[in-house]
């Protein structure tokens, strides 16, 4: 798999003078920038400069991503318009970072996930967040909470931080807007970590909770969902069960009849049948029924290898032939 990486800025508070924006055209030969709005991308290079310096002088936003999992959101905010002390104690763990410049703050969220790889792609993320930029200067700090959730998931070594507090929940945690989701699937924060966390959320007099009681709490959340999950599933298949049941004689005629065409498509259509009145068989406790006719079926077409390795690799093997 070939690299990607993906560089979008974004200028919010003015355009770029004509100087500018010709020394941003500079950086790439396939890049040509707007007055406020520029994307290079790489499958192999990498960005000529340093990204902070760069959204220190000329942007307001910038998002990063690749195709090994990291993910990088950075605002440049007035520093007259926003208070450093309310932002910093979401800033307690590595991927949550607040830089001051003369006239701005740098919030820079970075993240790795250890599990990237797969298809990714950059176009799109930035406009779906932009507006979270403008909510932290109005006071809303859903995000910096959201990225200090994932902060915790995210940290090497927790244990010695289990019994720290969370920093102050913002209201609305139930009430997403569209761009903090975007945020929660572009950064793919853990949900049952925020449905945790939620629960404090818009309550006038609560007590903060300690790092590891958030994540008890999430786990116990998760277990939850996954038992209902589970439950879900068994009454599905019960349901499923119980109509092929009451099909199983015109199901055994039909696989019958499909091995009698002796196409590849036919035995392919038989073993998902016979896969099926395997799963009949087990629920109604007549598997040695079952096993006899398929012990039958390797019998009576024991010249036909297409469908003998179809019935093996689908664990419907001769028990005859295993013994022999």
């Amino acid at each position: 798999m070939s690299e990607y990486q993906y560089y979008e800025f974004q200028a919010i508070d003015r355009p770029f003078t004509e100087e500018e924006r010709a020394e941003i055209g500079t950086w790439s030969s396939r890049t040509t920038p707007t007055s406020t709005h520029a994307i290079f991308m790489y499958n192999y290079g990498d960005f000529p400069h340093e990204v902070k310096k760069v959204v220190e002088k000329y942007f307001d936003a910038m998002l990063y991503l690749t195709n090994w999992g990291t993910k990088r959101l950075m605002f440049r905010l007035p520093r007259t318009m926003v208070d450093t002390k309310t932002l910093q104690p979401f800033c307690s763990f590595e991927g949550v970072r607040l830089s001051n410049t003369k006239h701005h703050l740098i919030l820079d969220m970075c993240f790795d996930d250890e599990e990237g790889g797969g298809w990714v792609d950059g176009e799109g993320w930035l406009s779906s967040l932009i507006t979270l930029r403008n909510d932290l200067i109005n006071g809303d700090l859903r995000t910096l909470y959201l990225a200090w959730l994932h902060s915790i998931k995210q940290e090497y070594d927790l244990k010695a931080s289990l019994q720290e507090l969370e920093p102050p929940v913002p209201e609305g945690l139930r009430n997403l807007t569209a761009s903090l989701k975007s945020f929660i699937d572009f950064f793919e924060i853990d949900r049952d970590l925020i449905s945790a966390a939620s629960q404090a959320s818009n309550k006038k007099q609560s007590e903060s909770r300690t790092i590891g009681e958030l994540l008890n709490a999430a786990k116990k959340l998760a277990d939850q969902r996954k038992q209902k999950h589970r439950q879900k599933e068994r009454q599905e298949r019960i349901k499923r069960i119980t109509e092929l049941t009451k099909q199983e004689p015109e199901l055994w005629k039909k696989v019958f009849q499909l091995i009698a065409l002796r196409q590849p498509k036919a035995y392919d259509q038989a073993v998902d049948i016979l896969k099926q009145l395997r799963e009949v068989s087990e629920h109604l406790e007549q598997v040695d029924r079952f096993n006899a006719t398929i012990e039958q079926i390797h019998q009576d077409n024991s010249s036909l290898s297409g469908l003998k390795s179809r019935l093996n690799r689908a664990g419907l093997a001769s028990k005859s032939s295993a013994r022999r």
